[in-house]
């Protein structure tokens, strides 16, 4: 209830009655308290590992299993990134995934720099569009849904993590149990939140399905700081493959769409929009200008803009050059053949 005070005071309206001094005094206290958190949570992490390798008997063995245990993450998460999803995205499409990669790199790159799939949303939609030049309304929906519920790095993470303390406390796990860590970290992977080390709280819940112990989740912090910028890539990489099948998928119907689009534009005389997928560039016809010596008549576009991206270039006249003016990026709905739709004229004195 504390978190959501500041949006209930903010969203109570005009006529809502004022909260009494005393809940807006407690506000720098509530804040104050999430700061202390944030303050002392590394000490607290500090404690938690060092607890941890105390009760430990024999350290060297379990550093040893503790490394054994990232190379095994690291091969797992590599081997999905490498030959899984470049295979699922070569079985649909019959492109090249390296290609496709390569449009992704900096996402990726920016993946591992943050572990946060929701901090590289806005890098994941410009490689995307700009890289593999994927629709804007695929990447929008895909890669948005695919950051809160698709972290396949995350649950190969928490599967082999399972697997690893299930080991380390000499508890035997038969098929049956494998697939249940298998189904469980996957479910559980879908509720992870795209923030840094989410996986370690819903690893919880994979560890109490098998009964488990779940203190022993502390020790896995000491590696956490790696192994989760990895598999936040390996998520990122996967909600870029995704959208570029799903893409592929339904191309058709999106052409089509558009063509749809197009053809109640010309039926109301106005011309065909761009694609969203698509950078036009639209220039006004020359005759459309009129230049005296004296004085320069510039027209500039007043279009009706939309969400379908496009640059528009407009030539400016004058007495002796024209120079090209990039004017606002946006999608138009109405210019016809000679140029925008009822553009204002400004003129402007030329020395």
């Amino acid at each position: 209830m504390t978190p959501c005070l500041p949006s209930i005071l903010v969203n109570t309206g005009e006529l809502g009655p004022l909260p009494p001094p005393s809940a807006l005094a407690r506000l720098p206290s509530v804040g104050g308290v999430g700061s202390s958190f944030c303050e002392y949570s590394p000490f607290g992490i500090l404690c938690l590992i060092a607890g941890k390798i105390m009760s430990i008997e024999n350290l060297a063995t379990t550093a040893q299993q503790l490394g054994l245990y990232m190379i095994t993450v690291i091969l797992g998460l590599m081997i999905h990134a490498i030959i899984t999803l470049p295979g699922i995205y070569f079985f649909f499409t019959r492109k090249n995934p390296a290609v496709f990669f390569q449009g992704m790199l900096q996402a990726w790159v920016t993946a591992l720099g943050t572990a946060s799939s929701a901090a590289t949303l806005p890098v994941t939609f410009r490689c995307l569009e700009e890289n593999n030049m994927i629709d804007k309304r695929v990447t929008r929906f895909v890669v948005a849904v695919g950051a809160t519920v698709n972290m396949d790095g995350t649950a190969l993470y928490e599967a082999v993590a399972a697997i690893f303390i299930a080991q380390m406390n000499g508890i035997p796990l038969g098929i049956g149990e494998v697939i249940t860590v298998s189904l469980t970290a996957t479910l559980a992977s879908i509720g992870a939140a795209s923030i840094p080390s989410a996986a370690l709280i819903t690893m919880l819940l994979v560890l109490s399905a098998l009964g488990l112990p779940t203190e022993d989740i502390s020790l896995l912090f000491a590696v956490d700081w790696l192994l989760d910028r990895i598999r936040t890539s390996i998520n990122v990489l996967g909600d870029g493959f995704g959208a570029g099948i799903v893409y592929h998928l339904s191309k058709d119907e999106l052409d089509k769409m558009d063509a749809e689009r197009n053809v109640d534009l010309i039926e109301c005389g106005l011309a065909p929009a761009p694609s969203p997928r698509h950078k036009a560039e639209v220039i006004i016809p020359e005759e459309d200008y009129v230049s005296t010596p004296a004085v320069a008549e510039t027209k500039i576009p007043n279009p009706i803009w939309h969400l379908n991206e496009t640059n528009f270039v407009v030539p400016r006249c004058s007495a002796s050059s024209r120079l090209v003016l990039p004017v606002q990026a946006g999608g138009v709905e109405g210019f016809r053949s000679r140029g925008l739709m009822a553009p204002p004229v400004r003129k402007e004195l030329v020395p």
